[in-house]
């Protein structure tokens, strides 16, 4: 499964109901996009790969997006590893 920059932002549509959407100055898709981009190195319309195959590159693209969404003050490093490991048992034990 690759995810580009339209089919990207075509599966951020469908993970928030439009009630819960922000408006579109809050939170631009593209703005959005762009910074994670930058965050992680990987190019907006670069396929990331298959999570089992390239997990750095997962959890980089999901640090990137809860430094979007939440920035850097409270940003547990190692919640987002545990987790990574509870998502994807095979990728890790799930204990750092």
């Amino acid at each position: 499964m690759k995810l580009i920059k339209g089919e990207f932002k075509e599966k951020l549509d469908l993970l928030f109901a439009p009630s819960i959407k922000a408006v579109p100055q809050e939170n631009l898709t593209s703005t959005y996009i762009a910074n994670v981009s930058r965050l992680t190195g990987i190019p907006p319309d670069e396929p990331i790969g298959i999570p089992s195959d390239q997990p750095a590159r997962w959890m980089a693209v999901g640090v990137a997006m809860a430094i979007q969404e939440c920035g850097t003050e409270s940003l547990d490093h190692f919640a987002m590893l545990r987790g990574w490991g509870m998502a994807r048992p095979s990728a890790g034990s799930g204990t750092v």
